[in-house]
């Protein structure tokens, strides 16, 4: 059994429980998002749903190696402010909520959690920062190779990790591929190769990993992202990508089996339209459109 497989198995394992207390509306579903008529940004939401009290979320499902896992107190303080949770939020403005699940590397495989608020002072801070970036993105376009370098990040993962370009970088081989780097053919999100063609060439496209880039080396940024760009291969990203697969099955098995549920038992909303009272108060039953309706209208009944 691959160490994906193994992963998947005990994130499917340990979450069973949480599992049945939400109602799952969405698995790897892709969005995207103009900040301006020159910056696009888009993202693959791994899941979204509702929860126990009727609140909509996203959630975000992660790998995490031993070692990292030591400190896990850090990995959660730190993560609800990454390029990532921040760029997911700007993508999903319609949830102010966000779980991230790990599967860890340990042996045996060990799993964690935790959820997040997220405020829309965070949100609309984000979205500066991103307009920030696209504009730099489109000032550096004016300029030869390379663009701004930091060698402070070329071992940032250890000693044993070194950026693929820290070698030819420090020769200044701006130019050089290293081995076993192709070009990027294609986005790995559909509608962003669904949209390449109609793009004006000041547009900069942005996505939580080509921001986590541009924090971490404008160089890298470049060689990666801009023109054609370079796919990078590891055996930590098949990894990431075999268990994000299985998850994905997971996750959409459990939202057919309470879209079948649901068809079978009325439905919080369907008991209310009946007049019923006394009907239970639980909204697993309800879309993320439906309680935000609910939520719209109590809030206006309130007011009024």
């Amino acid at each position: 059994m691959s160490l994906a497989q193994q992963l998947a198995d005990a994130f499917v394992r340990d979450f069973w429980a949480a599992d049945r207390e939400i109602v799952w509306t969405k698995a790897e579903e892709e969005r995207s998002l103009w900040l301006d008529d020159q910056t696009l940004i888009v993202g693959k939401i791994d899941a979204l749903g509702v929860n126990g009290a009727g609140e909509p979320f996203f959630g975000e499902w992660k790998t995490l190696s031993k070692a990292k896992a030591r400190n896990m107190g850090f990995v959660k303080h730190t993560w609800k402010m990454t390029p990532q949770a921040l760029t997911y939020a700007v993508l999903v403005p319609e949830v102010k909520k966000f779980t991230v699940r790990w599967a860890i590397k340990t042996d045996p495989i060990t799993t964690d959690f935790e959820w997040f608020d997220i405020a829309t002072v965070d949100i609309d801070h984000w979205k500066r920062q991103l307009l920030m970036i696209s504009a730099k993105v489109r000032t550096m376009r004016k300029f030869s190779e390379p663009w701004q370098t930091n060698y402070k990040s070329c071992y940032a993962w250890g000693p044993n990790y070194p950026c693929p370009f820290q070698e030819a970088c420090w020769a200044h081989r701006y130019a050089e591929v290293p081995p076993g780097m192709q070009p990027r053919t294609e986005s790995h999100l559909n509608i962003e190769n669904s949209l390449r063609s109609s793009l004006k060439s000041d547009t900069v496209i942005l996505d939580a990993t080509r921001v986590g880039t541009w924090f971490e080396c404008e160089e890298k940024y470049r060689k990666l992202w801009e023109g054609e760009g370079l796919r990078e291969e590891s055996i930590a990203l098949e990894i990431g990508k075999e268990f994000h697969e299985q998850i994905d099955k997971h996750i959409k098995s459990l939202i057919t089996h309470d879209r079948s549920s649901t068809q079978e038992t009325p439905t919080l909303l369907d008991k209310e339209q009946k007049g019923n009272t006394s009907a239970s108060s639980s909204r697993k039953t309800q879309t993320i459109e439906q309680v935000m309706a609910k939520e719209k209208s109590q809030t206006l009944v309130q007011i009024c």
